[in-house]
């Protein structure tokens, strides 16, 4: 039914509000949590790549004399002991490549500003990417400032036309004998190693905010409808209150006009219910409002549309019902009042006055209250 449907509406339109606005609310720590992921993980990168050199550089620092020969080698040829040194460093060189998930380890030695030779590289000697003892490569900006100042350094994420995107860090090989620098050591980590990082974190990330999001929007929800149902529910019948019953009638007879159908309401209250409370104490009288309460709800097609108006008094509404079988269901809700039996009243049988009016298209609501309340009125006087 339509009050069924517009009851789920409201509170779908709410949820969905309370998701938008706390996203947009999280949306901001969001962004500002992702982006300083990915710096800390460029600057991670960047320290692990130094650490990585470093400690290269510090190797072949320790056996200086034997690289410095090599590297200033012209022609190696095979047999020699330069050569044997050079497939030896080649192949450490390959152990700590496969162990950092550096993507190159190589070191350079200096021709000009623009330009250096390889000395040892980590790659597959028969792989495309290994470089030749003595091959050429340019020179750039990082490299050429730890040959110059004998200071380690290290790249942001740079595109290399050769190649690729890398971050490169570069750590001086010394002679401490004449405190020459030798060479650069360089370790490479590549934007693809960041990326793949950077999507499993963001992932985590971005899993988190929205169960964040969801815990928080459904702590919301559930707060705002409890606060929204305590302040339309009656606490003793758990019936909703007056102001449940302005709001519902207010929709009710919207519905009505647009489809230009009747409906009907009934205003009722427990015949002598001052001398139960008189005679049996205001317990008992709970009791009773409880009880008549129960019953009126099982005795409804939509119990959602019983009301304690205030006091003893209930109204009902019976949406796209004529007068005719709005008599019908006052008589069923009687018979229902009467069957109860409590202990308490020792006996005594219950009984509820009802006033019955219809809604037609020009009656205002409060014609409708007024109608119904005279109703009910006249009939207290004929009992």
């Amino acid at each position: 039914m339509w009050f069924v449907l517009h009851s789920i509406a409201w509170k779908r339109k709410l949820l969905l509000l309370l998701i938008v606005l706390v996203s947009l609310a999280v949306v901001f720590p969001a962004l500002y949590a992702v982006q300083r992921t990915r710096q800390t993980m460029i600057e991670e990168t960047q320290a692990k790549a130094l650490d990585i050199a470093g400690t290269i550089a510090a190797f072949l620092n320790s056996d200086i004399e034997r690289y410095r020969m090599l590297s200033q080698t012209a022609d190696l040829v095979s047999g020699t002991a330069e050569y044997r040194y050079y497939q030896e460093m080649n192949t450490i060189f390959r152990a700590i490549k496969a162990s950092s998930d550096a993507a190159f380890v190589f070191t350079t030695k200096y021709i000009d500003e623009q330009t250096d030779a390889y000395v040892l590289d980590g790659e597959d000697p028969q792989g495309d990417l290994f470089s030749p003892f003595g091959s050429i490569d340019t020179m750039n900006p990082t490299e050429l400032y730890t040959f110059q100042s004998g200071l380690r350094a290290v790249s942001d994420l740079e595109n290399d036309p050769n190649w690729g995107v890398f971050i490169t860090a570069y750590a001086p090989i010394k002679d401490w004998r004449d405190h020459t620098i030798v060479g650069v050591v360089g370790v490479d980590y590549s934007a693809e190693y960041l990326q793949e990082r950077y999507q499993r974190i963001t992932f985590v990330l971005i899993f988190g905010f929205a169960f964040f999001i969801l815990v928080i929007s459904l702590s919301l929800y559930a707060i705002i409808l409890t606060i929204h149902n305590r302040a339309n529910i009656d606490d003793l019948t758990l019936l909703g209150n007056k102001r449940a019953f302005n709001r519902t009638l207010a929709d009710v007879a919207t519905e009505a006009r647009k489809h230009l159908n009747p409906f009907s309401l009934l205003m009722l209250d427990v015949d002598r219910f001052k001398a139960i409370n008189d005679s049996h104490g205001h317990l008992t009288g709970d009791k009773v409002l409880k009880h008549i309460a129960k019953a009126l709800q099982q005795a409804l097609v939509w119990p959602k549309g019983c009301f304690r108006y205030g006091g003893d008094e209930f109204a009902i509404l019976l949406p796209s019902c004529n007068l005719q079988h709005a008599y019908g269901v006052k008589q069923e809700l009687e018979e229902e009042v009467k069957a109860i039996n409590l202990e308490e009243l020792e006996g005594k049988e219950l009984s509820i006055s009802i006033g019955v009016a219809e809604w037609r298209d020009g009656t205002s609501l409060e014609d409708l209250i007024r109608f119904a309340d005279t109703a009910l009125y006249e009939q207290k006087r004929n009992h």
